[in-house]
Parts: structure tokens; sequence; C-alpha cells
């Protein structure tokens, strides 16, 4: 927020309704997004086309402060399963104690170095947190979907790989 942005992330798999409720209520004036996926960029808003993953890219600027304990970091949808999908802002202070809580290396048994694989979408708030705690524990860390799931865990043989039962599922069902 001390650039005057908050990242929103978006779940690659919403569409239709659900997609039109997110993209009206984050009212974004800036979208970051592949390039081969410009019809999901709302009418009137600025985009920054890419040909790689935005999630992947680096994005230099100057701040000019640090922000704050309390400021927002970012704000994450719900999947939307129960009604209209809600934003949740997270605010720095948030991200820090879910990470260094649920990532401590004594209790989570990473180190750096090892291997960990992500299959979910970093909007999903499961993943932002692992992704986040794999950093704060230095591992090296792949991301996959669900589609090259089986393959990746032979290749990339991780130590950690967080799944939820939509995962599961889309394996079994091939």
């Amino acid at each position: 927020s001390c650039l005057g942005a908050l990242e929103v992330g978006i779940n690659p798999e919403l569409r239709g309704p659900l997609l039109d409720h997110v993209l009206a209520d984050a009212a974004p004036r800036l979208c970051v997004i592949r390039r081969d996926q410009p019809a999901l960029v709302p009418a009137g808003v600025a985009a920054v086309l890419t040909d790689d993953d935005p999630a992947g890219g680096a994005v230099a600027a100057r701040l000019d402060r640090w922000p704050a304990p309390s400021d927002a970091a970012c704000v994450l949808y719900t999947s939307g399963t129960t009604g209209q999908p809600k934003g949740v802002m997270l605010s720095h202070c948030n991200l820090v104690s879910n990470t260094v809580n649920a990532f401590d290396s004594a209790a989570s048994n990473q180190h750096p170095g090892q291997i960990a694989l992500s299959v979910l979408p970093f909007a999903h708030i499961f993943e932002h947190t692992n992704a986040l705690g794999y950093l704060y524990n230095r591992l090296i860390h792949y991301v996959t979907t669900p589609e090259r799931l089986l393959e990746d865990i032979k290749v990339i043989r991780p130590n950690f790989v967080a799944f939820v039962p939509r995962i599961f599922e889309r394996v079994i069902a091939g």
C-alpha cells in the first residue's frame, strides 16, 4: 500500500458471474495478465500484458516509505462456493504472523535447500501462506498445475506438497 496499490490474486479457474463479481468488487485500475488472456481485463482498465506468469516476474518500484505492519499487503477472495466471493484484506502483520506461526522450522521440519512443490493457485489463502512459509524457511520452490502434478512429483521429488481435496479429485478423475 506504500505504492498506492494492492495485489489482488484471482483464481485462474474463476469464470463467468463469479469472476465478474470479483473484478467489480476489487475495482482494479491496472491488471497484470498473461498476453493470452486479455479478454479478462475489464473495460476501461489499463493492462500490462506479459508473455510470462505475472506472479513470476519482478516489478521494481521505489517506496516512499516502508510499509507499516498494519498496512494492507494484499486482498484475497474466497472461492465463491457458498455464494458470492468475498474479498479479505490482509495486512503485512497478518501475513508475517501466519507464516512465522505456521512455519517455524523446528515445528514444520522444513530446512533450507529442501524442495517444495505448489499446485494450488496463489490466490488461494492456503497456497499463499504455504509459499510464504517456503520462502521463510529458504526452500527450493517449484510450481506446477493439476494436469502436470503426477509427472512433476516424479521428476522434482519434493519434500513438501500441500493439497486440498479438490486436487485429489482432479488427479483421480484424470
